[in-house]
């Protein structure tokens, strides 16, 4: 199965998103400077159709216990990291979560 291969990036100097063409111009800038963190998209959608990538925080219901999610990358795996989810591969539970935020615009959700 083919998975598209996208990402998008995090300008920690600004606090926001910044655009992939913005990306490719300045990608030099960016690695050099430390000033931007890249995710990558999972290859998955929630159960709405949003595309979920790393630093996404997502809420699913498992044994009906309401979690709340980061999806990150490790050993090759995009991974759900809470405490109970921990180790959780993400693609087993994609189509029953929600992206509700990030770890850079919505720390907040993760209390």
């Amino acid at each position: 199965m083919m998975r598209e291969i996208k990402f998008r990036a995090w300008d920690k100097l600004n606090n926001e998103f910044v655009c992939n063409s913005w990306l490719i111009g300045n990608f030099n800038y960016a690695i050099k400077t430390n000033s931007i963190i890249i995710m990558q998209y999972t290859g998955l959608k929630d159960k709405i159709g949003v595309e979920i990538y790393e630093g996404d925080i997502v809420e699913f219901y498992f044994r009906a216990t309401r979690m709340v999610d980061t999806v990150e990358f490790a050993d090759g795996c995009f991974f759900f990291m809470s405490d109970i989810g921990s180790g959780a591969y993400a693609s087993r539970y994609n189509e029953i979560c929600t992206v509700i935020g990030n770890i850079y615009e919505n720390k907040e959700l993760l209390k």
